[in-house]
């Protein structure tokens, strides 16, 4: 009921930044809110569509591009904070957090200065997240150029062509790759250092300006 005030848990899931769903059956929070904490399971844009930085885009947007997932969840945060009071939800004691690749979206959301004060928690499960180093836009773009490159695509193609592309297109013609070479060509699913959403090369340092009011717990999931 509104007016409950409630603590409220924002759960971002797993997948890094390319794969998985926000109801996967092994992040189910209903426990969570049976002992009555209200729980929003966040969704946003993944691979290509919340992270390809390229210079098309960067061109088309002020000189910068990706982090477009990012966006999602500031939006999110945004939505939660103007309305979990409605559900029973107190907006002035958000917890944030998620497991694997949820660490790595729910603390680039409490570092970044759009969340703005409003977070008040973080839970990190499998990642020590404030260890993250944040490539720059340039070399997103340049390994934006070779991934186009593996698929077959031109990478000096306009905007306008690669909006007109059939998305199956970026996902059928994958290269092989290995997650133990820096070097390899990967589909886009990194955060990019771009002085805004992502304001710190360094997320420690950023944790430092925008989250150090925060209470943090951070931990590693194993065997569930």
């Amino acid at each position: 009921s509104a007016g409950e005030k409630r603590p409220v848990f924002m759960w971002f899931h797993g997948g890094g930044l390319n794969t998985g769903y926000s109801f996967e059956t092994e992040f189910d929070n209903s426990e969570l809110a049976r002992r009555g904490i209200v729980v929003v399971t966040v969704g946003q844009r993944l691979n290509i569509f919340g992270y390809l930085c390229c210079s098309q885009l960067s061109e088309e947007q002020g000189g910068k591009s990706g982090n477009y997932g990012l966006m999602d969840e500031v939006k999110a945060l945004d939505w939660v904070s103007e309305n979990i009071a409605a559900f029973g939800g107190d907006p002035d004691n958000i917890t944030v957090g998620g497991q694997s690749g949820g660490t790595a979206k729910s603390g680039a959301l409490a570092s970044s200065p759009y969340q703005r004060g409003r977070i008040k928690r973080v839970i990190n499960q499998s990642s020590l997240n404030w260890n993250a180093h944040y490539t720059t836009i340039e070399d997103a773009e340049r390994r934006a150029r070779r991934y186009f490159e593996a698929i077959g695509v031109n990478p000096d193609c306009t905007v306008e062509e690669l909006r007109a592309m059939d998305a199956e297109i970026f996902y059928t013609k994958l290269p092989r790759f290995d997650f133990n070479d820096p070097d390899a060509v990967m589909i886009p699913g990194s955060m990019v250092f771009d002085g805004d959403y992502v304001a710190c090369e360094r997320e420690e340092e950023a944790i430092d300006r925008y989250a150090g009011h925060c209470d943090y717990l951070s931990g590693v999931n194993w065997g569930e």
